[in-house]
């Protein structure tokens, strides 16, 4: 996304096509890819405050994903 930088990565261990990117600025916060960068679709929640992403994580054992603003 132009104007866009990535804060920080996630890639799963297990499977290293999956990945999650936080983003800095305005608009979506995160980022998830299943085949290694190809596509990328956007994560975000009506619940997340309108500032930058600056950390990503998950917990592949239960499916939650835990950003850090």
């Amino acid at each position: 996304m132009p104007g866009r930088k990535v804060e920080r990565l996630y890639i799963d261990p297990v499977h290293p096509e999956v990945a999650l990117a936080a983003l800095s600025g305005n608009g979506p916060h995160v980022l998830r890819t299943y085949n290694s960068g190809g596509f990328w679709d956007q994560l975000d929640s009506p619940t997340l405050p309108a500032v930058a992403a600056n950390s990503v994580t998950a917990d592949p054992g239960s499916g939650a994903i835990y950003v850090a603003t």
